[in-house]
């Protein structure tokens, strides 16, 4: 369905997906070498979507309701 699907990691805990593997994958942090691996510019200046954490956001919002 996508044509490129960008993989960012910061830290080596051992998991990864098989998905890293595909040609199509472009990945980036620190959990692929010890020199942290920068995206293209226009990459690195996109905002996430935290929506697909949402489920997370009791166990690690900061702010108070």
């Amino acid at each position: 369905m996508y044509s490129k699907t960008f993989f960012r990691k910061e830290y080596d805990d051992g998991i990864y997906d098989d998905i890293i593997l595909n040609p199509t994958v472009d990945y980036g942090g620190r959990a692929f070498s010890q020199i942290y691996k920068q995206f293209d510019p226009e990459m690195e200046h996109i905002y996430p979507d935290f929506e697909i954490y949402r489920k997370y956001k009791e166990l690690y919002g900061t702010k108070k309701r």
